[in-house]
């Protein structure tokens, strides 16, 4: 009767793994399938992405020429002191 038994559950438990390893197959198909269907969406999301870089290089760079010009003046306030 043990060995009935024993059969049994190594029937049972190879015939889930069996049912798992198809289920992931099929479960990766299916991912794959919907990666290919959001590749669309995956570039609007990098051209939105690409605009914040560019939008924000733009502040970057509006910041850094308001830097120098306060710079240049106060040089420009330091040279009158001295000259005056």
């Amino acid at each position: 009767m043990k060995l009935f038994s024993d059969v049994v559950a190594h029937g049972l438990a190879l015939a889930v793994a069996i049912g798992i390893l198809a289920m992931a197959v099929e479960l990766k198909q299916d991912v794959k399938a919907q990666q290919l269907e959001r590749q669309p969406q995956n570039q609007a999301v990098k051209d939105s992405r690409e605009e914040r870089k560019e939008l924000k290089s733009e502040r970057k760079e509006r910041r850094k020429e308001r830097r120098e010009r306060r710079k240049e003046k106060r040089e420009g306030k330091r040279e009158n002191k001295v000259l005056g």
